[in-house]
């Protein structure tokens, strides 16, 4: 028997500013131990994990002293769950039945929300059972703890960690969160036109100066977080090392840093994503390293596979337009942006396209020429490559369209399926999927994104989206991401 267990940690972090009063500062800490439901959606394409939590009101809760506090009644009101309401009353004429004046505020009574936007949360999610441990012994297995199951990996990384982003109170009211890119929409970026260097590099650099004290001595918002939950934003190595992307050309306008990094994925086909609290900037989502293998047997721990359809590989024709964007000088500089005096050189952006395609097991290609569309698409499936690089040989571009083509050029399957809420699944992972009574249906794929759900009516489940197929771990490495 599996006993589902939850756990739900909020850190109280944004100061709260009531009308006609001094700032409250917000620093308790609660833990939950029981929710109404949870679906949350993580994947390298959406650049950041989202989660909704929907809470009882009448759900009991500790502070990081032991204290229980019942929700409903937190701060002496029911109204104060996410916002503020007033100051609060009292009858100063009790002859005169409902008539009531507002107290004076003082930290004594002032209704502080519970929970307010920016507040740290982390929701970690699993079972406890004797049918896993040897002899019948009591084991426990859930996210953001050691995994009993396995050494390598050790432990197992937690269901979401982010910030509260929006509260509903309503009945049963809701949390809407967002990991750790919601602090990169608090960092603001320069106005400024870089035209040297990486942007791992920049982006690195923006972090260290969000970290750095304000003009009045206080601590910024980034340090803030750094003190009161331990978060400490980093770029990841292997970003700075092994991916480094020259810009060439970037402009960056004021505004903050997850634009920036939204807009430079848009002109460099660029990719980022947190692990945790690390950053990752690249052209590559899926690496070695980060992949942990998870085994799924058909009727056994897969609960719905209606979303999962064998193909065979010329069942549907695939092709891959490719396409390598170069900046070359375009002659004369750029208005200044203060403070500098001068501009900088105006590049434009030519661009080298293909069509490869799959014909009769064989791959073939077109070479796109000016005025002239590529053939329609009617029947196939139909991928976009795109890389901001130099090169413009075509039997290059070739040779990037064939690489990219063969992760889908195979018998297998592909689509989605429902499993329960363990093993943990994170997009990256590697799925080994057996299935006995059908051998063709046996295989390993990348995991391109999972929705986890829960409830107490349903249980814990996950949604996991396969990409496409390998026949070893090291096959990631074999194609250009």
């Amino acid at each position: 028997m599996y006993q589902v267990l939850t756990n739900i940690v909020i850190q109280q972090v944004t100061d709260y500013v009531p009308p006609g009063a001094a700032p409250v500062t917000r620093d308790k800490t609660f833990t939950f131990n029981y929710l109404h439901s949870y679906e949350s959606e993580s994947s390298w394409e959406s650049m950041s994990q989202t989660m909704k939590i929907v809470l009882p009101k009448n759900v009991k809760f500790r502070d990081q002293n032991g204290a229980i506090y019942s929700l409903a009644s937190y701060n002496g009101t029911s109204s104060s769950i996410g916002g503020y309401v007033g100051a609060p009353t009292t009858n100063t004429t009790p002859d005169i039945p409902g008539l009531e004046a507002p107290l004076p505020l003082s930290p004594a009574n002032i209704p502080v929300p519970t929970f307010m936007r920016g507040d740290m949360i982390t929701l970690n999610v699993g079972y406890r059972t004797k049918l896993m441990g040897k002899g019948g012994s009591e084991i426990t297995y859930m996210t953001g703890g050691p995994d009993p199951t396995r050494k390598d990996p050790p432990n197992i990384p937690p269901l979401f960690q982010g910030f509260i982003t929006r509260v509903s109170p309503r009945l049963p009211f809701t949390l809407e969160c967002e990991d750790a890119m919601y602090l990169l929409s608090l960092v603001p970026t320069p106005n400024k036109h870089y035209n040297t260097g990486n942007i791992q590099s920049i982006v690195s650099d923006i972090i260290q100066q969000a970290y750095q004290a304000n003009d009045d001595g206080t601590d910024s918002l980034l340090t803030k977080y750094k003190k009161a939950c331990s978060v400490n934003i980093t770029l990841s190595k292997f970003s700075m090392d092994d991916l480094p992307f020259d810009v060439q050309s970037f402009i960056s306008t004021r505004g903050n840093l997850k634009e920036f990094l939204m807009k430079a994925g848009q002109q460099f086909h660029l990719h980022s994503w947190f692990r945790g609290f690390e950053l990752r900037v690249g052209p590559t989502y899926y690496l070695p390293d980060d992949a942990t293998t998870q085994s799924f047997t058909f009727k056994q721990n897969i609960l719905d596979n209606d979303k999962l359809h064998f193909k065979r590989k010329d069942d549907i024709p695939l092709s891959v337009i490719v396409t390598a964007y170069a900046s070359s000088s375009a002659g004369g500089t750029t208005k200044p942006i203060p403070p500098a005096t001068s501009g900088n050189p105006i590049t434009t952006l030519a661009n080298t396209q293909i069509l490869v395609y799959s014909e009769a097991g064989q791959f073939k290609k077109v070479v796109k020429q000016k005025g002239v569309d590529f053939p329609a698409n009617d029947v196939g499936k139909r991928f976009t490559l795109k890389r901001h690089t130099p090169v413009t040989d075509v039997d290059v571009l070739f040779q990037w369209g064939v690489r990219f083509l063969k992760r889908y050029y195979y018998d297998g399957l592909e689509g989605s399926f429902t499993t329960f809420g363990v093993p943990y699944v994170k997009h990256g992972d590697i799925i080994n999927l057996t299935n006995p009574s059908l051998p063709e249906m046996t295989g390993m794929y990348m995991c391109k994104a999972v929705t986890y759900s829960g409830s107490a009516e349903e249980g814990l489940r996950q949604e996991i989206t396969l990409d496409f197929k390998i026949n070893q771990v090291s096959d990631i490495n074999t194609f250009d991401n």
